[in-house]
């Protein structure tokens, strides 16, 4: 195995064109599309509002805010196992 020196311009830009090529694109569009959608204000005020201590008028409580990082986690393992089935 011969040494990689990220010093280098030329390994810099291999290093990057690796770590850019290996990103799943499609997780990326779909997670974008949930966060989105679960930090918007109609999640606020249609779901949230409904949970009792997830807001406090129109702001998110910090109950609310977990409430919307674990949906954002959720959609993730499932856009994660749909693009593995190769469904997504």
């Amino acid at each position: 195995m011969d040494d990689f020196d990220f010093r280098e311009p030329k390994n810099i830009s291999t290093g990057i064109t690796e770590t850019v090529g290996s990103i799943e694109w499609k997780i990326v569009i779909v997670l974008i599309l949930i966060c989105v959608l679960i930090f918007s204000e109609v999640y606020n005020n249609v779901i949230l509002q409904q949970i009792s201590g997830a807001t406090d008028g129109f702001m998110t409580t910090t109950k609310g805010k977990v409430i919307q990082t674990s949906t954002v986690v959720g959609g993730f393992i499932v856009a994660s196992l749909l693009n593995k089935a190769k469904i997504l």
